[in-house]
């Protein structure tokens, strides 16, 4: 969710309501640990966005700690290690999912933030390659021997892509083997897909990515068993006011471009509107551009938008 989970989106979820665990974009343990997170708009909170969790990503067990030790007065409630991030990027460092294949190193990294901070260790997860189980249990069995106070399991290997549906049975076999919470993730896009997995797996929590950056309002969706009353442009016109109002202006354009390409698929015809703004720079320009033509063509929301990438 990097570049999607910033105060802006945050803050407007937080308002629509549903959503009990906020977390911050993927923060770079390299760059926390050696500049004050207090000017870093990445390390700020919205205000209303709680509780909220700090997300770390790196590999050096020394590195995240003093990342931690230095986000610590800032008042997060909790810090997650993401070990489940599937990008080139982020692997080729040996970080996110890299640190699956390297078991020392990834419990090393536990063991060093628990003696920094006082507060919870979270730790995100995805399947092994082939998705083999029985090496994602090892791992989350060592995990929790380490002090960890919560999993996160995206039941999709770095190999699968979006391309496959999550396997969400993985989740049922992890949560028989380890008794910390488990959260899943992964394709959950709706009110029934939340029931199911919750029925199918008995995990703790769930945690929602693509499904929430098209719909803000799935998190009160699910806690309200109904459909929400609200208007979807009005949502787009608050993160348009909030990113505004929280982001530097060097990053206006980039944060929006990136929020459109996934809401605008609530609509007919999200290709079209999105190829006419995307190289535009004025936010209000485009905001009354999609206002404008969705009124104008009569453009209707869609039923189930698409979740995949283009």
């Amino acid at each position: 969710m990097a570049g999607f989970t910033h105060r802006a989106f945050r803050r407007v979820v937080s308002e629509i309501g549903g959503a009990q665990l906020f977390f911050t974009e993927m923060l770079n343990s390299r760059i926390v640990s050696t500049q004050n997170p207090e000017k870093d708009h990445y390390c700020k909170d919205a205000r209303i966005d709680r509780p909220l969790v700090a997300q770390i990503v790196g590999g050096d067990p020394e590195v995240i700690a003093a990342a931690i030790k230095r986000l610590e007065p800032l008042g997060f409630d909790a810090f997650d290690i993401n070990m489940g991030c599937p990008q080139r990027a982020i692997m080729r460092h040996g970080w996110g999912a890299a640190l699956l294949n390297d078991k020392k190193r990834a419990f090393l990294i536990v063991e060093k933030a628990k003696k920094v901070t006082k507060r919870p260790i979270f730790v995100k997860l995805r399947s092994f390659p082939g998705h083999r189980i029985e090496p994602l249990i090892e791992f989350s069995k060592g995990l929790e021997a380490r002090g960890v106070d919560l999993i996160t399991i995206h039941p999709r290997a770095v190999e699968d892509g979006f391309k496959r549906k999550a396997k969400w049975e993985e989740l049922k076999w992890i949560k028989k083997e380890i008794n910390i919470p488990i959260f899943g993730n992964g394709d959950i896009f709706s009110v029934e897909d939340a029931e199911e997995i919750f029925r199918k797996t008995g995990v703790n929590g769930i945690l929602i990515g693509r499904g929430a950056i098209v719909r803000p309002w799935l998190f009160w969706e699910i806690v309200h068993k109904r459909p929400w009353p609200g208007s979807p442009l009005e949502v787009l016109e608050k993160v348009v006011h909030y990113i505004l109002h929280y982001s530097p202006k060097e990053v206006h354009r980039r944060q929006l471009l990136l929020f459109l390409s996934w809401f605008l698929r609530n609509w007919e015809h999200h290709l079209y509107l999105f190829s006419k703004v995307k190289g535009w720079h004025d936010p209000f320009k485009i905001l009354t551009f999609i206002r404008e033509e969705i009124d104008k063509k009569g453009l209707r929301l869609v039923k189930r938008p698409i979740y995949s990438k283009l």
